[in-house]
């Protein structure tokens, strides 16, 4: 698997939605997650400082039919620099972990 952040505008102190987009070895949309903890995907983000911890929680559409391969999350963060965002999503049974990191201005 591969992930993408798709959002290149992240900026501090706003309400924003973080969406990614998971694609498989051969770069096909992974289009068949299946529900992992009652959502299409759960995630940390943490700063590469390890000094910020940013809760994000799963679109409402997706808690119920998140299926990939595009994924959202609302976030929201208090000070700028880099993250990495680790998403766990499940597929054929598997539990995945994918890092993305990415800056926040």
């Amino acid at each position: 698997f591969w992930i993408r952040l798709k959002d290149k505008n992240i900026r501090v102190g706003e309400n924003q939605t973080l969406t990614f987009e998971l694609r498989d070895k051969d770069e096909k949309p992974v289009t068949n997650l299946e529900p992992y903890q009652g959502a299409a995907a759960r995630c940390a983000i943490i700063s590469d400082d390890f000094k910020t911890y940013v809760h994000a929680a799963p679109s409402a559409k997706q808690i119920n039919n998140g299926r990939g391969p595009q994924i959202s999350f609302a976030a929201n963060f208090p000070r700028a620099g880099k993250y990495t965002l680790w998403a766990q999503f499940q597929h054929r049974g598997q539990v995945i972990t994918q890092p993305i990191g990415f800056e926040v201005k």
